[in-house]
């Protein structure tokens, strides 16, 4: 079970963003790491969608969409906020005093999992 998000996470736990998106998404490793700020969508309710824009799958282009949970949500505002993204890559290096730098990136350099996750 995953911890939830809380206001006493006053230090950000840097990889739970990551893990949340990556398991209710289920994105391909390119797929995720393309995820743009505009590409989310948060409703009232406290959950929302991400939209897949193209996948290795999606010939068409079509895309595709996925829910993402309430924990997730909080997850997500989290992390946002603490890496001051407001346009453009959600998942981005940060650099010392949580300043970006505009490259998209993973949250380790080796990771891959088996199964319809990372490739």
């Amino acid at each position: 079970m995953r911890p939830a998000a809380t206001a006493s996470h006053t230090a950000l736990n840097s990889v739970q963003p990551f893990w949340c998106v990556a398991y209710e998404t289920l994105a391909r490793r390119s797929e995720f790491v393309a995820l743009e700020l505009r590409d989310l969508e948060f409703w009232p309710n406290g959950t929302g969608q991400a939209l897949i824009r193209r996948g290795k799958t999606d010939a068409e282009g079509q895309g595709r969409v996925a829910y993402l949970s309430r924990e997730t949500v909080k997850w997500l505002k989290i992390w946002l906020e603490h890496a001051k993204i407001s346009e453009g890559e959600v998942f981005r290096r940060l650099r010392a005093a949580a300043t970006t730098k505009r490259t998209r990136c993973l949250p380790m350099n080796s990771l891959e999992l088996t199964g319809s996750g990372f490739r």
